[in-house]
């Protein structure tokens, strides 16, 4: 099997639907990656605002709370100066 390059990488997911949160989560702590699940848009930017550091954000468009775009926009600015990507699920 070989190595991952990016297992440790921290990684948000905001997903309100909670089998397809699970089934990623487990998919990709499989590979290595520390999974953070937000089940809507408010507790992913509690979790941002509360310092937490992330490299990657895998975001639902269609949320409770907030709308995705509303969050990324967020995540945007708080991260500006740091790469962090935010795909759209």
């Amino acid at each position: 099997m070989q190595k991952n390059d990016y297992a440790g990488s921290r990684i948000l997911l905001v997903e309100d639907e909670e089998s397809l949160a699970i089934g990623l989560d487990y998919n990709l702590s499989d590979e290595g990656y520390v999974v953070t699940i937000a089940p809507d848009g408010k507790q992913a930017l509690d979790y941002i605002d509360s310092k937490n550091q992330f490299d990657l954000v895998l975001l639902a468009m269609q949320l409770i709370l907030y709308r995705g775009e509303e969050v990324r926009i967020a995540v945007s600015q708080i991260f500006a100066e740091k790469a962090v990507q935010v795909i759209s699920v």
